[in-house]
């Protein structure tokens, strides 16, 4: 059977199918990034083995991903804008985790929830950091 999606583009059978495993994934994105769960809000559906190398439409083979995993299609693993942390930006890492403050929260929500005032450079490469490692859950 052919792909129900085209090199012209989405066919009514794929969205379809979109809507289906988007509903299946709880519109969370499922792809791996760095070995965690992306986690976020998901608006497309990817193959998990892409169709140029025999992957097809099967629910096995297709996942919710967000826009950036999905339209980065290389799977190359994310680089992490910070290569190394400091003693300090590891610190506030670890309370930001262990506090419960979602990856994607911005610096405000970040600093409300580390007790004392920080250099705003640390608390951004922490931020950084943990947006490009992704959130610590596992499927």
């Amino acid at each position: 059977m052919s792909s129900a999606l085209t090199a012209r583009g989405s066919t009514a059978r794929w969205r379809r199918i979109r809507d289906w495993i988007l509903e299946r994934d709880g519109h969370t994105c499922h792809a791996i990034v760095d070995g965690h769960v992306c986690g976020a809000r998901a608006t497309t559906v990817g193959h998990i083995i892409r169709r140029e190398h025999g992957g097809g439409d099967g629910s096995d083979n297709l996942r919710a991903e967000c826009t950036g995993c999905n339209c980065g299609e290389s799977r190359a693993p994310a680089r992490l804008s910070v290569t190394r942390l400091t003693d300090t930006q590891a610190g506030i890492v670890r309370l930001l985790d262990t506090a419960g403050v979602p990856v994607s929260a911005g610096r405000r929500r970040a600093a409300a929830a580390v007790p004392r005032r920080v250099a705003a450079a640390d608390l951004d490469a922490a931020c950084r950091w943990r947006r490009a490692r992704g959130p610590l859950t596992r499927i």
